[in-house]
């Protein structure tokens, strides 16, 4: 799967990014993620899709995250991924 990111480069979809990205979002927060599960979660949703935006990418997660009640977590993957847009 290519993913499109936000100024139009693209590359090939990372499981090992969007986990690091997770771990740290995570870190310090004291929610218990498996991020393993997570990241499986993500796979069953974008199985089959030939690509996806990060922004596609950052939505499906904050989802996932909210779903499952990580608050936390999802407090801190926004505020990263926001000053990434800076």
């Amino acid at each position: 799967m290519t993913v499109v990111k936000k100024h139009g480069q693209k590359e090939e979809y990372s499981p090992e990014k969007l986990s690091q990205s997770l771990k740290r979002a995570n870190q310090g927060t004291g929610e218990e993620i498996d991020i393993n599960s997570l990241s499986v979660d993500f796979y069953r949703i974008v199985e089959g899709k030939g690509f996806i935006t990060t922004k596609q990418i950052d939505t499906i997660v904050c989802g996932l995250l909210y779903i499952q009640g990580f608050t936390k977590t999802l407090t801190s993957f926004m505020s990263y991924d926001e000053k990434d847009r800076d």
